[in-house]
């Protein structure tokens, strides 16, 4: 049944019957609770073969005592809660309802972004009860922004009624999250399903990038294990998952502007798992969800890189199939341990996450979900550091698969964050440059020797190399200009003849983007042991015509040692 404008836009089941026959009666009921109105309108759809029929004549329905639910006053406030700490907040919303409410009966309490919109609802409290008023408890999320705007909304489950809108009231959030800084936009796994039965396999991505932006993820690849998630004493090519072959999107272009934030489910069209919503190859209803069988036109498969017998990485070149595809060997997870993982356009690391036996490493950033066998498991995201595992879980399908959906209320909220444009405070930002290596070593003779390598730069003005003694305090010690914009790799090195002796030293970068923006790598800090090491000192510096200069004056430098050695270099 429609609703009482005729539409049919959320349809109201009201009769069914199981049958083959090709006519007959269905009998129906109409629900108690429908409103007054005088274009309702039925229509038939039957499941095989798949036909929705015409839609009848208009008619009119009258409701005599309306039902209602009413959100009351919420108290508890002013909420103020700690993303960084984790800190919740507490209150009660008091509600109202007009009708004989049902055994089984469920109130929620559904909040509001901090606009005052309902597209995504979080829920923040329930109350089994069958009581006509009452209030709810509720919990503020830790990771909400501060807004003056915020309203929640109640609805009942039996009979199923919702609410109006709460009065606005203010949330504030005390300390930010730190946002999740991948090195480039991409993609993300946000679920993955070895299936309740048989290859009923699925994955499910999340675009990922400044909120906001539009993504171009042409020539993602797609792959299970290629060796980088294999402890390397247990490598035995195809006995830790490793498939021939991979995935990526191809070069069409819906590709190259998918919005952040937006879902993207491949799968097993081979062997479809139940639990997966209806084909939407190009997000058709503008609903942020694409659902794409393997064998679709927008993806192109190798079968031969990786190969069972080269892991990690290889995957060029190759010669790439396109529709119609058939086999999906190439994602299949093997039972008792492989690996789920995204690699950008140049085969580089993106994202992945593993599970299994011993065999069985967590990758680059220590991610394995579980050990043991991964018969009938799904993992998912949570929300925070999606790099980080104590943010993933795991459990048994069907039960938890959630194919197209946000996987529970912190992954709901983490998606409404990455959907919202106007968001400062998106919990994903996307590194100016995409670091591969930072390395340090002594030369044995007078410089402690530095070396980086880019895979990618967007934007780059320069590097700054930062040393300490004591891993707090830093001073620059090296100013470089970066390539600026490129996505091949780029190498750089510095020799720090200035180090502290008797210490050990520790160097960082400090990147700078054309816009001023300063990025720190923290996670990649060099120590090297001076302790025992004695530097040659400097004791006067020379132009070619052997007139004393300062270690700054620009051209050809002669460093002359306290030892007797000299050195020639040029100075920039």
């Amino acid at each position: 049944m429609s609703d009482e404008h005729g539409s049919f836009a959320s349809p109201i089941i009201i009769g069914s019957l199981a049958t083959t026959l090709n006519n007959g009666n269905i009998v129906f009921n109409y629900p108690s609770d429908l409103p007054t109105g005088t274009n309702y309108t039925i229509r038939v759809v039957s499941t095989d073969p798949i036909v929705i029929g015409d839609n009848s004549t208009p008619f009119t329905i009258t409701q005599n005592n309306p039902c209602g639910l009413t959100s009351g006053v919420v108290s508890g406030g002013p909420f103020q809660i700690n993303c960084e700490n984790n800190i919740t907040d507490a209150g009660t919303v008091a509600f109202n309802a007009v009708a004989v409410m049902q055994a089984g009966n469920v109130y929620t309490v559904e909040l509001s972004d901090e606009f005052g919109n309902f597209t995504i609802p979080m829920t923040i409290g329930t109350l089994a009860s069958t009581a006509n008023s009452g209030t709810i408890p509720i919990t503020i999320p830790a990771g909400l922004n501060t807004g003056t705007l915020f309203r929640v909304r109640i609805t009942s489950s039996a009979p199923p009624m919702a609410g109006d809108s709460s009065a606005f009231f203010s949330v504030t959030q005390m300390q930010v999250c730190l946002p999740v800084l991948p090195s480039s936009n991409g993609l993300i796994i946000n679920e993955f399903s070895n299936g309740p039965t048989g290859n009923q396999e699925y994955y499910e991505f999340v675009v990922s990038g400044k909120c906001g932006d539009l993504v171009d993820i042409r020539g993602f690849i797609l792959d299970d294990n290629n060796g980088t998630f294999t402890t390397p004493a247990a490598y035995t090519g195809t006995a830790s998952g490793i498939a021939p072959g991979h995935f990526r999107f191809t070069n069409d272009a819906q590709w190259a502007s998918i919005p952040v934030g937006s879902l993207i489910v491949v799968y097993n069209a081979g062997d479809p798992n139940p639990s997966l919503p209806a084909d939407d190859p190009t997000d058709a209803n503008n609903d942020s969800l694409y659902v794409v069988p393997h064998t679709s036109t927008l993806f192109e498969r190798c079968t031969t890189l990786p190969s069972s017998f080269s892991p990690d990485s290889i995957y060029t070149p190759c010669t790439y199939a396109t529709a119609p595809l058939t086999g999906w060997g190439p994602l299949s997870l093997r039972n008792s341990g492989d690996a789920i993982q995204v690699r950008s356009p140049n085969g580089a690391y993106f994202h992945g996450i593993t599970f299994g036996g011993a065999e069985m490493s967590g990758g680059p950033h220590n991610l394995k979900l579980f050990t043991g066998d991964g018969t009938g498991m799904v993992g998912w995201f949570n929300s925070g550091d999606f790099y980080n595992v104590s943010e993933w879980s795991s459990g048994g399908a069907p039960v938890a698969e959630t194919p197209g959906l946000p996987n529970n209320a912190a992954n709901l909220q983490w998606l409404q964050l990455m959907r919202d444009s106007l968001n400062v405070n998106c919990p994903v930002s996307v590194l100016p440059v995409e670091l591969g290596d930072f390395d340090g070593k002594y030369n044995g003779i007078d410089a402690n020797e530095l070396t980086w390598i880019t895979l990618s730069e967007r934007n780059a003005s320069h590097y700054n190399v930062e040393r300490s003694i004591d891993g707090v305090h830093w001073e620059k010690v090296n100013y470089q200009n970066a390539i600026g914009n490129t996505m091949t790799e780029s190498s750089y090195y510095f020799n720090d003849r200035y180090f502290v002796q008797g210490k050990v030293n520790y160097y960082r970068l400090n990147q700078t983007d054309f816009n001023g923006v300063n990025t720190i790598f923290n996670k990649k800090i060099i120590a090297i042991d001076n302790t025992n090491t004695r530097n040659k000192n400097i004791v006067k510096i020379v132009n070619i015509l052997g007139q004393e200069i300062s270690k700054d004056e620009k051209g050809v430098q002669i460093l002359i040692y306290d030892d007797g050695t000299i050195e020639r270099v040029f100075k920039m």
